[in-house]
């Protein structure tokens, strides 16, 4: 069952997602923003299960980060599961949440029903002129409201911004030269 979230005003809504942003902003590796976007989302949104997915050296997407969860098991059925229904998703050529339909992505609704709650909701990671690095896989027990998905939408550029960023920065410090 998804924890409901304090009802939480605009203002409060609004200093919840500054702080969302400066983590993901500040995180000092791929694994402490990976945490973020798994389990800070949270405090934002409710929601049952956060899953932070990327896409591998042959595209196929991969289970790397699922909230609560120190370090997610990609042998593990959920992750099999969930990795064959992301790879269903059309690819998008804009970053832009997609509400998920249950029988179009999985095998059988008896899986859905098995392995994700019924409301589900994918927000592509696409950095502004880069290239897709995966998304955030959301799911609750009820239906997503417009101003959420609104906010997920900022809050998905924010962090394709910061997984860029890492990125970027791993691949210049790999050619400084020593001394």
């Amino acid at each position: 069952m998804t924890a409901a979230l304090p009802r939480q005003t605009p203002a409060q809504l609004f200093g919840v997602f500054i702080d969302l942003e400066r983590d993901a902003r500040d995180a000092a590796s791929t694994e402490a923003l990976l945490s973020v976007m798994a389990n800070g989302t949270r405090k934002l949104v409710a929601c049952r299960q956060a899953v932070v997915m990327i896409v591998d050296a042959t595209g196929r997407p991969r289970v790397r980060a699922v909230s609560n969860v120190p370090a997610p098991d990609r042998n593990a059925p959920f992750a099999q599961w969930l990795e064959t229904v992301v790879a269903r998703l059309p690819q998008k050529t804009e970053a832009q949440t997609v509400g998920l339909d249950i029988l179009a992505l999985a095998t059988t609704e008896a899986d859905w029903r098995e392995w994700s709650p019924p409301e589900g909701l994918w927000l592509p990671l696409m950095p502004t002129g880069g290239d897709f690095l995966g998304g955030l896989w959301l799911t609750r027990e009820t239906p997503w409201q417009e101003s959420e998905r609104v906010l997920l939408d900022r809050l998905a550029g924010c962090y394709a911004h910061a997984w860029d960023s890492l990125s970027r920065r791993r691949r210049w410090a790999a050619l400084r030269l020593p001394g």
